[in-house]
């Protein structure tokens, strides 16, 4: 249809969307740990995060923690967690905790090393999440 005459452009209904979608990182992640976890003694697992973009990657941070998957209806922390160094302060932590790894380089990799001292027997879920946020 042609329009005949001036334009009344308050008459006109504009219905524009636009989403914005991410694409996924092209960044490795890898946990290393060596079986058995024995009662009172550090357990280290190694975390490794390598950079595949054609880009530093600025501002990775590891989240992680663990989860005791036993019966314990006190809410009874068993187990103490530490990053880099296996360290016990007499705090038996078991919260989520956060470890900023800063920039990777394009095509490098960095490693963090996370340490569990179980105070009791028992299942746990050991949980790691990498977070990139630029």
């Amino acid at each position: 249809m042609i329009c005949q005459g001036p334009l009344e452009w308050d008459n006109i209904d504009v219905k524009s969307a636009i989403k914005v979608t991410h694409r996924p990182a092209n960044v490795n992640f890898t946990l290393h740990h060596e079986p058995p976890c024995l009662l009172n003694e550090f357990y280290q697992l190694v975390i490794d995060v390598e950079n595949k973009e054609s880009l530093d990657i600025m501002d990775v941070r590891l989240s992680f923690g663990l989860k005791d998957q036993s019966q314990n209806t006190t809410n009874e922390q068993t187990a103490h967690i530490s990053m880099d160094k296996a360290e016990y302060d007499g705090n038996l932590e078991i919260q989520r905790m956060e470890a900023n790894i800063g920039v990777i380089q394009a095509g490098k990799m960095s490693s963090r090393k996370m340490y569990i001292k179980n105070m009791q027997t028992g299942s746990k879920t050991v949980f790691v999440k990498v977070i990139i946020l630029k």
